[in-house]
């Protein structure tokens, strides 16, 4: 059975968002509905990749795969196969078993900190960009429940973004380049790259 390649899950991913990226470029020809619609699909994809791509990376360096620039991980323990590290996640060296979460970089520290140390390129780049990821994920939470409980994380990240207490819908505010240079859609899917860049480069 061939090696855990956490280049394959970064290729794969990247590969992915390129196909984001295409749909994001095609939509900007539509009515802005359309365009609003587009960008929310976009967001849901793109945070999915994300969470996928940090957990597979996460557990490949668990079972000692190397990073992108061949350096290898300092582990607590090392797993036999990505079944066996999502089993040691939950439960080594823990008082009872914990819940594993892969969609900020809080949950995925607790999740990953009794096998992969704090010193880890993983962990640490992943702390870098966690402002980013979290922004990510209140829009994204927003996207896909529409509840109260969503709106007032998705209504912070409206207002900080804007410097206003604006009262727009995650359609708009994704695309919207009126008081900000970048629509916040593109600037999610430039983000998604560069934070999976780093943690899985080394």
């Amino acid at each position: 059975m061939a090696s855990p390649s956490i280049r394959v899950t970064y290729d794969r991913a990247i590969n992915d968002i390129r196909i984001l990226e295409n749909y994001r470029r095609d939509s900007l020809s539509l009515e802005p509905k359309f365009q609003h619609f587009v960008a929310e699909v976009v967001l849901l994809r793109l945070f999915s990749i994300i969470e996928i791509s940090l957990k597979e990376t996460a557990m490949k360096l668990a079972c000692q795969a190397s990073y992108r620039n061949g350096t290898s991980p300092t582990l607590f323990i090392n797993c036999k196969s990505t079944i066996d590290a999502e089993n040691q996640f939950m439960n080594f060296n823990r008082a009872k078993p914990t819940r594993l979460s892969w969609t900020n970089a809080k949950y995925i520290k607790d999740s990953i900190k009794k096998v992969i140390p704090h010193t880890e390129p993983y962990r640490t780049n992943l702390i870098i960009h966690s402002a980013t990821f979290e922004e990510m994920r209140k829009v994204r939470n927003h996207v896909a429940h529409r509840a109260r409980s969503t709106y007032t994380n998705y209504k912070l990240v409206v207002n900080t973004t804007f410097g206003a207490n604006l009262n727009i819908q995650p359609g708009p505010f994704l695309t919207s380049i009126k008081r900000i240079p970048v629509a916040k859609i593109d600037y999610y899917i430039g983000a998604a790259k560069i934070i999976l860049n780093d943690v899985t480069n080394g």
